[in-house]
Parts: structure tokens; C-alpha cells; sequence
């Protein structure tokens, strides 16, 4: 059995092809390439499931293992240690942050959830299907006229940006005329983190204190507010009724749905879109109907997961394969890998909706993302608005991606509406690039961002 120790400057005793993909892994994460998932992904699972990194760390790539590591009670997400500039400016925002959902213990984190969850399951989700089709009509006919006005429109900005914080607002319970309010609030809670470290990327104004604490006295009156029987505040208003949580609990629940299942599912979104332009057999069998649309997005997400590591830290000693891991150690669940394991899926590399096992894009165990099928929703209805519409990349050289440790994802993608839907010359496809080098640390950071609800 091999052991890991985290002070080690390096991995003990790799093969000679563990020591290559080593070097190429943290490549990897230090000069991530947008556009496209690391071939590396493809070769973990089968060469290395278990990998030491430097510092300390540990990959884990197969499905199996991955899996296995999501549910382990052991593997925790590791607290943010922010700035202390950070600290000194946004004490309020860091210390909601610093005791969210992610960061309980077990048994807390399992009772928070417990209150949610009614909201996420097959048949909470789809009572929220006519309500999250309106919205997406709605925002269709924005970006249809904005299309026509400009020419063009950014896909990323005004549509699937969009979509998610006001599907968020009305699952919240929130009036209609707020629900810009839950984009602006959450983007800005998203940019203090990512602008708290160097190595990740603020796509927005981050929030500020004072902002903070008017963002948490407006949710706290929400909890007093009449709301309609179907929204989260309903059920937080119940569950306060039956003391099942804290006032302070219910509040924070909701401003962390400010934050969550926002910029995850928009890049979901971005990525089930770019994977059907980039795949013309795969955009015909889905436009003639021969493919439905949930199938396109859980395949589209199998094979460009937005999410391609999860970050976690042992609290205490496990086993993994035949690596020991000792308390301590950080390690890294490959998601991107294990989605394309070939000991789980056949043909990895193959485009075949409706055929594949369940992929882990939204993880597994304690930490699963509670809104993921809900994401999917969104997907779904906003995939099946565009189908007649069409939509053709207007210039390949102005696409940019997101690519740093923690998202996978464009974050411009300027189309044309309408003529139909043109799929991408892949052998000429020169996608803008906009990475960063990314270090455990602002890995962690925006890990425990993106799952405050898992």
C-alpha cells in the first residue's frame, strides 16, 4: 500500500508513466486550456485512478474511486482562508460565507438540506416547469429582439447568464420586479470570493459589506412576507413555524440560492449548446427530433462537465485504492475523468444519449449538488426555445473561455439568431483563450463556492 505524506515536495515512488501524467496533470492546473477538456482526462482513470501530486495532494480519477471518495465521510471541503484585507473589509459577508451550508458538520449540513430538499426532487422540480417555461419564453423574446437590433448577441451575457437568477428568484418566492436584484446580488457575492484571490477570475463588481447587509435584512423580511405555497420562503416559513431551523439559518440558506445554481448553470447551459455546434451529426439527430433534449444535456455535460475537479481535504485517514491518505491532505476529484472512464462508460469518447449510466457532473454523496436537477430544467427548456430559432457562432476568434481549475466554460459567445443552426468547423474553431494559473489554495476557495448547496 502506498502512502501519501502532505509535507512531501513530491509523489512517492510513481511509475514512470504516473511521473508523466504528474507533470502533465499539474500543467494542467496551472495553464488550463479552454476550449477543450485535458486529453489527460481521458488516460487517468486506466493508468493512474489514484495519483500523487505535489504538496501533498492526491487525484482521484475513476468513477469508481471518485464516487467512493464523494460519499466518504472522511473528505470534507476545506474552510476559505481569506485575505485579511478581506476580513477587515467584509467581516459580515466573510463570516455568512465562512458558516454556509458547505462548511457545517454532517449532521447539520444533512437538517439543511432536509428543508430544501422538497423543492428539488423529480416531483418538486417539475411542479416548477411552467413557471421556469414562462421565464424562458420571456427572456427568449429579449434576445431575439436584442439579436435583431445588434445582429448578434452574446449568448453567454444575455441569455444563460440570465436565465438562472431568475429562475432562482421565483423559486425564492421573490416579486417578479427583484429578480434582477438576485443576478446583481449574487454575481457580486461570487466576485468578492473570486477577487479575494489572485488566481481566480472576477467576472463582476464584488459585493460590498453595506451591500451585504442590505441583501441580508431584504431576505429577512422575505421570511415574515405572504408568499405564494410553492416557494422556498414558504417552506422556510414553515419549517421556522416547526422549529426545525434557526431564523439565522433560513436566511442564510437563501442567500446562499443567491449565489448557487447562477453561474453552474449557466455554464452547464453555455456548454450542452457549444457541444451540440461542435458535433453536426449529434445537432441533426437533436434538431429532426431523433434525440430528445434531456438526453443532449446530460450527454453535452458527461463530456464537458463545468465543473472539472471538486476539492476536498481529509479530516481524518482513509484508504483509496491502494493508496493511503493521510488527515491532512487535499484531495482532488476529478469529475471530468471520471466521466469518461472507460470502466464505466463504453466508448467514452462517443456522443450516445440516452444510453449511458448516470454521469457524476453534479457529484455523489453528501456534497451532490441539490439543484441538479433543477439545472437541468433550465437546460432543457432553454435548449428546446432555441431549437427554432438557429444559432451560428458569428466569429470563432472572439469566443473566450473560462478555464481555470474551477470552470470550464466560455464566457463570450457571440451568435446569430435565426436561418438555422450552423455547427462549428472544429478543424478551424480558433476560440479565443483566457486562463489563468490556479494554485490549490483559490482552487479550494472556489470549490466551496460553486457547492454551497451540495
Amino acid at each position: 500500500m502506498t502512502t501519501v505524506t502532505p509535507s512531501a515536495p513530491g509523489p512517492a515512488g510513481p511509475t514512470i508513466a504516473a511521473r508523466d501524467l504528474t507533470a502533465r496533470v499539474m500543467d494542467h492546473i496551472r495553464h488550463p486550456t479552454g476550449g477543450s477538456q485535458a486529453a489527460v482526462f481521458r488516460e487517468l482513470p486506466s493508468v493512474a485512478p489514484v495519483l500523487l501530486l505535489p504538496l501533498g495532494m492526491v487525484l482521484v480519477s475513476s468513477a469508481e474511486l471518485v464516487r467512493r471518495a464523494a460519499a466518504a465521510p472522511q473528505l470534507v471541503i476545506g474552510e476559505v482562508d481569506f485575505p485579511q484585507h478581506v476580513r477587515d473589509q467584509n467581516p459580515e459577508f466573510v463570516a455568512f460565507f465562512a458558516s454556509s451550508l458547505s462548511f457545517l458538520d454532517r449532521a447539520d449540513h444533512h437538517r439543511l438540506r432536509r428543508v430544501l430538499s422538497e423543492h428539488f426532487t423529480p416531483r418538486g422540480v417539475d411542479a416548477l416547469r411552467p413557471t421556469v417555461a414562462g421565464i424562458v419564453d420571456r427572456l427568449t423574446a429579449e434576445v431575439v429582439s436584442a439579436a435583431r437590433t445588434d445582429g448578434e448577441v452574446d449568448l453567454v451575457t444575455a441569455f444563460a447568464n440570465e436565465l438562472p437568477p431568475r429562475a432562482m428568484g421565483a423559486l425564492l418566492g421573490l416579486p417578479e420586479h427583484e429578480w434582477a436584484s438576485v443576478a446583481a446580488s449574487g454575481r457580486g457575492m461570487l466576485a468578492r470570493i473570486a477577487s479575494s484571490f489572485p488566481n481566480l477570475q472576477a467576472q463582476d463588481a464584488p459585493i460590498t459589506d453595506d451591500g451585504f447587509v442590505a441583501l441580508r435584512d431584504r431576505v429577512a423580511r422575505l421570511l415574515d412576507e405572504p408568499v405564494a405555497d410553492h416557494t422556498l420562503a414558504a417552506s422556510l416559513q414553515g419549517a421556522r413555524r416547526r422549529d426545525e431551523l434557526s431564523r439565522e439559518e433560513a436566511v442564510s440558506l437563501m442567500l446562499l440560492l443567491f449565489m448557487t445554481g447562477v453561474d453552474t448553470v449557466a455554464a452547464a447551459l453555455t456548454n450542452v449548446v457549444v457541444a451540440l455546434l461542435r458535433r453536426p451529426e449529434a445537432l441533426a439527430d437533436w434538431l429532426a427530433g431523433r434525440t430528445a433534449t434531456d438526453a443532449v444535456v446530460h450527454e453535452a455535460l458527461r463530456l464537458d462537465a463545468p465543473l472539472p475537479f471538486g476539492m476536498r481535504v481529509a479530516r481524518e485517514p482513509l484508504t483509496l485504492g491502494d493508496v493511503q491518505i493521510p488527515a491532512g491532505s487535499t484531495v482532488m476529484l476529478a469529475t471530468a475523468a471520471a466521466n469518461v472512464d472507460p470502466a464505466r462508460h463504453d466508448h467514452p469518447d462517443r456522443w450516445q444519449p440516452g444510453t449511458r449510466p448516470p454521469a457524476q457532473t453534479f457529484g455523489h454523496g453528501t456534497y451532490r449538488c441539490l439543484g441538479a436537477l433543477f439545472a437541468g430544467l433550465q437546460c432543457e427548456l432553454a435548449l428546446d426555445a432555441l431549437r427554432p430559432l438557429g444559432v451560428r457562432v458569428t466569429d470563432h476568434r472572439r469566443v473566450q473561455w473560462r478555464s481555470d481549475i474551477s470552470f470550464h466554460t466560455p464566457t463570450h459567445l457571440p451568435v446569430a439568431l435565426g436561418g438555422g443552426w450552423v455547427a462549428i468547423d472544429t478543424a478551424t474553431d480558433t476560440a479565443t483563450d483566457t486562463t489563468t494559473d490556479t494554485t490549490t489554495d483559490t482552487a479550494t476557495a472556489a470549490d466551496g463556492a460553486s457547492e454551497v448547496t451540495r
